[in-house]
């Protein structure tokens, strides 16, 4: 078959064209536009805060590439109701409602020049509550709660509320949680259905922030996050009583009068960390008028017994080690007045 110069020439020269033509378009701004001509792309809204909680403010913020907003007409649509319009009003005020409720947000723009733009956006609120639960030693009846001590760990849970209608709320474990510590992602907890993590409390005098992203889907979710700091464990007294058991609604804190013949002290170790108390890794040292009691050490109650006729004060005390956390210790001490110069039994 012959071809000859100039044709071949040709082809190459229109195959050269459309090559150029095709890279061209790729950096051409596309704008997008329905059968009546509304660019569908140009706009942009942002919703703040990212993630509304229910009955919340929100303010909707329009933005755009394409044209000048600022002389623009504008309008915004919510559920179909117009509750906003003007000259450069690229901003909207309002709020959520409650639980599985939904705005449905549109806004049209026609600029100066007479092009007409045209935006939609769904705000959906949710929310998401988080609590921490300390796994530190607290004695029976306590009605108190377990606090965060240096090494011990804490759990820490989210419970979100996402409702798709107001009786309708979705399982937790369908979710996407996203855990964060201090600012840093911690992916190796984060997850679908990743509601819990468990982290170590700070050391003493510091404070860890723990967020907590929820998510479903691309566009709805809910945020929050808690500043977690630690204490120091202590120690309290409590007299046992022959006829009561323990009296662990009045602690003795300070000093206490030796009223009876004898009397038993049992020492509570609070916010040691649980795993610690039940692996037997606290240590008991008691001192009586600063000397060590060699034969108590590692006993949670001594009982003392005075002499008759005499009187005096006795110091009284106890330091409590955690072996397996350095940083968990606690040292008590307790007067005891009694009516002998010496107490025995110990």
């Amino acid at each position: 078959m012959y071809i000859s110069v100039k044709s071949l020439r040709e082809k190459l020269q229109k195959a050269c064209f459309a090559a150029l033509c095709g890279i061209s378009l790729l950096f051409v701004p596309i704008l997008l536009y329905a059968q009546d001509g509304v660019a569908q792309n140009a706009l942009t809204i942002a919703v703040s805060p990212a993630y509304p909680r229910t009955n919340d403010a929100v303010t909707l913020s329009l933005s755009s590439f394409a044209s000048d907003l600022n002389t623009a007409d504008i309008a915004w649509f919510i559920n179909g109701t117009r509750v906003r319009s003007g000259k450069g009003a690229v901003k909207l005020e309002t709020e959520t409602g409650n639980p599985g409720t939904r705005l449905a947000v549109r806004v049209t723009v026609r600029t100066a020049d007479g092009q007409l733009f045209e935006q939609e956006a769904s705000v959906r609120p949710a929310d998401v509550d988080v609590y921490w639960s300390a796994q530190t030693y607290t004695p029976p009846f306590y009605k108190g709660r377990a606090l965060p001590t240096p090494g011990s760990s804490v759990k820490i849970t989210a419970m979100p509320q996402f409702f798709s209608s107001p009786t309708n709320a979705l399982d937790s474990a369908s979710l996407v949680y996203a855990w964060g510590k201090d600012r840093q992602a911690l992916g190796q907890f984060s997850g679908r259905g990743k509601q819990s993590i468990v982290i170590e409390s700070p050391n003493p005098g510091e404070a860890v922030t723990v967020a907590v992203t929820v998510t479903s889907g691309a566009e709805w979710g809910a945020y929050r996050e808690i500043a977690l700091a630690s204490v120091e464990p202590e120690i309290i007294f409590y007299e046992r009583r022959p006829s009561e058991g323990i009296r662990y609604e009045h602690g003795l804190r300070g000093s206490t009068t030796l009223e009876e013949k004898e009397i038993t002290v049992r020492a509570e170790p609070y916010f040691f960390s649980t795993e610690d108390m039940i692996g037997n890794n606290l240590t008991f040292n008691w001192f009586m008028n600063d000397a060590p009691l060699e034969k108590q050490r590692g006993e949670r109650e001594l009982t003392f017994t005075q002499e008759e006729g005499s009187e005096g004060i006795a110091k009284l005390s106890l330091r409590v080690e955690n072996l397996g956390k350095l940083l968990q210790e606690a040292y008590e001490t307790l007067f005891i007045t009694f009516g002998g110069s010496r107490i025995f039994g110990l």
